[in-house]
């Protein structure tokens, strides 16, 4: 799973203006993977999505674009944090 993440954020790699919505639909696949582990393992998930959100705040530096929709996909990703939190009783 940590693999998939850090696969998903392409690491040194710069995405464009133009790639800045393809790039965050890639990432919907690796949230996808976070949110079944909810009810199995609340823990990992919630160490998942702090490792995902960490890594959409590194990878929204540069391109105002790309953090738009970086924004935009944390939001949700933060939904998903919260439940894991409340099922692993954080």
């Amino acid at each position: 799973m940590d693999r998939m993440i850090g696969g998903a954020f392409q690491p040194g790699r710069f995405i464009g203006d133009q790639s800045g919505y393809s790039f965050v639909s890639d990432l919907r696949q690796a949230e996808e993977e976070i949110a079944k582990l909810v009810g199995a393992d609340p823990v990992r998930a919630v160490t998942l999505c702090e490792t995902f959100l960490a890594g959409c705040n590194a990878k929204g530096r540069g391109d105002r674009r790309l953090r738009c929709e970086l924004l935009l996909f944390a939001g949700g990703l933060l939904c998903g944090w919260l439940k894991a939190r409340q099922y692993a009783g954080l």
